[in-house]
């Protein structure tokens, strides 16, 4: 199946690498594509009618970022609707972080449009705690936690046309209802996983109303981000943060 990875403002995207790596290892087709860079401005440049933002500090001063500074622009989504179509994907996974959840109201009904017949799921920190926001903009599933498992057995279900709704991990809306069903267990060996994706025929980023192929890092290099390559060691977050939901993803599992 041909799968597509879609991300907002994250640079890093180290969720969706795995997830793409992992599939591509079971002979799946896929390719990432992040919308918007996460760039930066200082809080003096920010005009006042902004009511929300992503506050961040670059190691001198504290700044912003997200949609509210750099917003969507209707020839990037114009470009987006372009992809998908030329692209045809058959399964569209979106991740993003908890402060960009208002944006999966914005995105669907595009994303559906230019590509009706793809399965769309979600995933990551915003939807595994907040599911229904995602389940009611129109996305057909989403996935909890962990997500190579989940995603692997959906795809195979949607494969040989059996039900999916039974797969641990997932949730969906049945009868007007948001339906959980239970997590799927961690997996506890991690050495069965492949590396993380990089490389430059994988990726693709909308940006500056133009869309560039290739590695985000050479195409819209930024700080640190352009000089370092991020994988995982491991699972998980030692911390308990009240601002993160890194945490909150142990709990889950108690």
């Amino acid at each position: 199946m041909k799968i597509l990875f879609m991300t907002f403002y994250d640079p890093c995207h180290l969720g969706i690498r795995q997830l793409a790596s992992f599939m591509k290892l079971h002979n799946h087709v896929v390719h990432i594509l992040q919308i918007k860079n996460f760039k930066y401005k200082e809080l003096s440049e920010i005009p006042t009618d902004v009511t929300s933002c992503y506050l961040t500090s670059n190691g001198y001063s504290l700044s912003s970022a997200g949609d509210t500074i750099f917003p969507v622009s209707d020839i990037e989504n114009k470009l987006l609707c372009d992809f998908l179509s030329d692209w045809d994907p058959d399964i569209i996974g979106i991740t993003n972080r908890s402060p960009f959840n208002h944006l999966i109201e914005k995105c669907i009904p595009i994303i559906k449009a230019a590509s009706p017949s793809s399965f769309i799921i979600n995933g990551g920190f915003g939807p595994t705690f907040n599911p229904e926001i995602f389940l009611r903009a129109g996305s057909d599933a989403v996935i909890r936690g962990e997500g190579e498992k989940p995603l692997l057995n959906l795809v195979e279900a949607l494969m040989q046309n059996k039900n999916w709704k039974n797969i641990d991990g997932l949730s969906y809306i049945e009868n007007g209802k948001v339906k959980n069903n239970p997590l799927e267990p961690l997996m506890n060996d991690l050495d069965q996983l492949p590396f993380s994706l990089y490389d430059s025929n994988h990726f693709s980023c909308i940006e500056d109303n133009e869309i560039r192929h290739g590695d985000m890092r050479k195409e819209f290099p930024i700080s640190v981000f352009n000089s370092s390559y991020v994988i995982l060691g491991g699972r998980g977050c030692i911390g308990h943060c009240s601002y993160c939901s890194g945490g909150n993803f142990r709990d889950m599992y108690k």
